[in-house]
């Protein structure tokens, strides 16, 4: 199993229209049921990171951050004992897009050219890394 470090999250477009499962920010290489019996749920933790990139991208943020909140309590559903460690691995990596979304937003409310239209969104960012950050240990 691995994760794919092009998958970022940024405001370019870049990535827009690429809807094929190799483009998944989640993906398996190697599983010892052969990622059968987590491929519903793969699918739609896939599916609402892929959701929560594109709405990042179209400047709805707040949705952005719920999608990647859904993708994580996704990942709570994958409880069985072979499938702990890939679950483990899908949580981190959801923080890890959550984090790209906060440092963005952090950017986009700071500095000379920061507008103070995103601080909320900004402070729900935070509060919402928080709380993921809580339930994953």
């Amino acid at each position: 199993m691995a994760t794919k470090r092009d998958w970022k999250f940024s405001s370019s477009k870049k990535n827009r229209g690429q809807g094929t499962n190799e483009n998944d920010p989640i993906h398996l290489e190697s599983c010892p049921r052969g990622g059968n019996r987590c491929i519903d749920q793969r699918s739609k933790i896939n599916k609402s990171i892929k959701n929560s990139h594109e709405l990042f991208q179209d400047r709805q943020y707040n949705h952005s951050i719920d999608e990647l909140k859904a993708a994580f309590y996704k990942t709570l559903d994958l409880q069985d004992s072979p499938c702990n460690q890939c679950a483990s691995l899908f949580r981190h990596r959801i923080l890890e897009s959550m984090e790209q979304v906060n440092q963005e937003l952090r950017r986009m409310t700071r500095g000379l050219f920061g507008s103070r239209r995103y601080k909320t969104i900004y402070q729900h960012s935070v509060s919402a890394m928080e709380e993921l950050r809580q339930l994953n240990k």
